[in-house]
């Protein structure tokens, strides 16, 4: 997970959200395949035979199956994966439409521009998102193992001076560009009042 933010938050800061979530992805594969483990060990059977039994696989792995009861926030984890899934990983149009814009140059041309970088508001809201997400997501595998592991639970993340510092400034982004909501809230599960 900290290879996986550290390479995301490389691509974020030269304004590439598009790279930086698909590095990440692994990060939080990683923690709802770690809570199927949990809920039952035949799960860790199943992921390493993949390649040779990929029926059973994508029944336990696919989608909301992927969900977990051991892992805390599992459903809201597993809804970042698909978003990322959906929205920069699987060509449709939300994928497309992003990056391209058109705009007439003549009776008979069109030019199209593709897009490599944010916009600064996007940008910042990638940035939030990630490290929110981030902690989220150790928390959730912290509370997890803390059942096998009873030293974790007093293990402090520091989610709440993270908060503290950086709620108000995600408040205020989300407020003056509303086109932000879905990275904050979707990516980055940010529950402020945006």
């Amino acid at each position: 997970m900290q290879r996986q933010n550290r390479s995301a938050f490389e691509a974020l800061s030269s304004f590439r959200s598009y790279e930086a979530w698909l590095l990440f992805r692994p990060a939080i594969e990683s923690a709802l395949i770690c809570g199927k483990w949990i809920d039952d060990p035949k799960n860790a059977r199943i992921w390493a035979e993949r390649r040779l039994k990929p029926k059973p696989y994508r029944k336990a792995y696919q989608g909301t199956a992927l969900q977990s009861r051991s892992l805390p926030l599992s459903p809201q984890i597993q809804a970042v994966l698909a978003k990322i899934n959906d929205d920069f990983v699987h060509p449709n149009p939300n994928y497309y439409e992003r990056h391209l814009s058109f705009r007439p140059l003549d009776e008979r041309h069109v030019g199209v521009t593709l897009g490599y970088f944010d916009d600064e508001p996007h940008a910042e809201a990638s940035v939030y998102s990630l490290f929110h997400l981030t902690l989220v997501v150790q928390g959730a595998l912290r509370d997890m193992l803390a059942n096998f592991f009873p030293a974790l639970s007093g293990l402090d993340l520091g989610h709440a001076p993270f908060l503290s510092e950086y709620e108000p400034r995600v408040t205020a982004l989300a407020q003056t560009h509303p086109e932000v909501h879905d990275t904050l809230k979707d990516l980055g599960l940010w529950r402020c009042t945006i």
